[in-house]
């Protein structure tokens, strides 16, 4: 599993990335990004945002935030939240920017990450999925 790999390259991983561990929280892409979104009330992008926020905490249970950019972890995160929150976002060109553009992010990139963040949530913490389906059906 991915922590045992980590724990044994710990020391290796630290000294290749010269001891820099700073890591870029995806939070503050995610609060502009979704300000940017159109056609939507505040009370929809309050909600929107408060979820992918939620799920965004989720994330640093696992080295997500190490493996994509802090906006493809915010765009992943909306993406998710809307198909939670039945929020439709535009993914048609025709009608204005799509969604991943506005967020920066590439959709590919995202896509993986949206993967990621589900397995996560079948794997890591299903305990969780299974406390908030009881509560949401």
């Amino acid at each position: 599993m991915w922590i045992d790999t980590l724990k044994h390259l710990e020391p290796l991983i630290a000294a290749i990335l010269c001891f820099d561990l700073q890591v870029d929280h995806p939070y503050l892409p995610l609060l502009k990004y979704t300000k940017e979104l159109k056609g939507y009330s505040k009370e929809v992008l309050r909600d929107l945002a408060s979820a992918a926020w939620a799920i965004i905490n989720h994330s640093h249970r696992t080295p997500i935030c190490l493996f994509y950019q802090p906006t493809t972890i915010a765009s992943a995160a909306v993406f998710i939240a809307s198909k939670v929150g039945d929020v439709s976002l535009n993914d048609d060109a025709t009608k204005g920017t799509v969604w991943w553009n506005v967020m920066q992010s590439n959709i590919y990139e995202t896509t993986k990450c949206v993967d990621d963040i589900f397995d996560m949530y079948t794997t890591t913490c299903p305990k969780l999925v299974r406390k908030k389906a009881k509560h949401e059906f």
